[in-house]
């Protein structure tokens, strides 16, 4: 999905996503009635989310398993 980046100092970092984009974000401007609208795409959402959960996920067996390292004589 997203690529991975650098930053100044040759670190990985996050990714640079645009979450509007991903979201298919949308917004009516209602010139008549001042009704306006904002919308995103709640698949896109869901999907997201569970991406997230998965590198959460992730990363809490990684971190289970450095401190299982931490811990060996």
């Amino acid at each position: 999905m997203g690529e991975m980046f650098e930053n100044y100092e040759g670190e990985t970092t996050m990714t640079k996503r645009n979450f509007k984009q991903e979201l298919f974000y949308s917004q009516y401007i209602d010139m008549e009635n001042g009704q306006d609208t904002e919308t995103i795409d709640t698949l896109a959402l869901i999907e997201l989310l569970q991406e997230m959960n998965e590198r959460i996920e992730q990363l809490e067996k990684d971190n289970e398993l450095l401190k299982s390292y931490a811990w060996q004589p």
